[in-house]
């Protein structure tokens, strides 16, 4: 969120890197979270759908897949996005420019001129 309020460059959080490494660590909270939920006594809830704690229970298990669903797609798109701009050590803002960095060539990894 730092990255859309306001153009800051902390080197590591706000590169794409950082981006995929904070993603990939919520993906994994998801998914032991989605699949402790899904096993016994939890996993079946069918035959207590009459009662409401029951069917919460199972919105929020279908929630939680649906955001592991998600974040999954959101990391393969910064994935693909980072590896076909070569972009992994880029700032992460919403100004995308390589030459625009505060910190110049140690921040980016492509070439300063292109002639």
């Amino acid at each position: 969120m730092h990255a859309i309020y306001k153009r800051r460059e902390n080197r590591f959080l706000s590169t794409f890197r950082g981006e995929l490494i904070g993603s990939f660590i919520l993906w994994i909270m998801i998914l032991v979270g989605a699949a402790i939920a899904s096993k016994p006594p939890w996993g079946n809830l069918s035959w207590c759908w009459i009662y409401l704690p029951c069917r919460v229970l199972t919105a929020m298990l279908a929630f939680a897949w649906l955001c592991f669903i998600f974040l999954t797609i959101l990391i393969a798109i910064a994935t693909i996005f980072a590896i076909s701009n070569r972009a992994f050590n880029e700032p992460l803002h919403g100004r995308w420019d390589p030459r625009a960095s505060h910190y110049g060539p140690s921040m980016s990894t492509r070439p300063t001129s292109y002639a």
